[in-house]
């Protein structure tokens, strides 16, 4: 007998994907639109999600590229271990990883790829992250952000350049929100 996964309620934190899209957009539309970066996931690379919330995005990176290595990074512990379960329960819990952390000092280095995508004032302080995003990861790293639509990307821009990034470009649009390439 099987047991559903519990859900947190909404006081405790998120209840499901609650990202700005269908993550199948991930895979399907914003990865593709990154030079490099689905070879390198199909070969083998280590990837992170800055803000995992129940680690949707890590389980569905995990089952589409088996031989990558995926860790999900939330503040909130309920969620972290709502996470851990969903990925026993996809059968990748030894390539997806989940430890509670906050965006401007999860553990780890050499990332190829790191995603969030909750838009960055979700994270406390913007800076510290852009900053700790910035030595995490591996010199031709690439992040992945998904920020709400905004009329000007000036203020994206300068934060992200004061956190040590020189390129910002948009790679895709929803409804609702602008989907970004950031390197250094």
């Amino acid at each position: 007998m099987t047991t559903a996964t519990p859900r947190v309620s909404a006081t405790d934190g998120p209840e499901e994907w609650t990202g700005p899209a269908d993550p199948g957009q991930l895979i399907t539309d914003w990865l593709p639109a990154l030079p490099g970066v689905v070879p390198r996931l199909e070969r083998g690379a280590k990837a992170a999600d800055v803000g995992c919330r129940l680690g949707a995005v890590i389980v569905l990176l995990a089952r589409t590229f088996p031989h990558s290595r995926f860790v999900g990074f939330d503040a909130h512990l309920a969620s972290i271990e709502l996470a851990r379960e969903s990925a026993r329960q996809a059968q990748v819990a030894d390539r997806a990883l989940f430890e509670v952390a906050h965006a401007a000092d999860f553990p780890g280095s050499g990332y190829q790829l790191i995603t969030q995508l909750d838009g960055l004032r979700e994270l406390g302080d913007p800076l510290a992250a852009a900053r700790h995003v910035r030595r995490a990861l591996a010199p031709a790293g690439t992040w992945l952000l998904v920020e709400p639509l905004a009329p000007s990307e000036a203020r994206l821009r300068q934060l992200l350049s004061q956190g040590g990034f020189s390129r910002l470009r948009r790679v895709a649009q929803t409804s609702s929100h602008s989907v970004f390439e950031a390197r250094a």
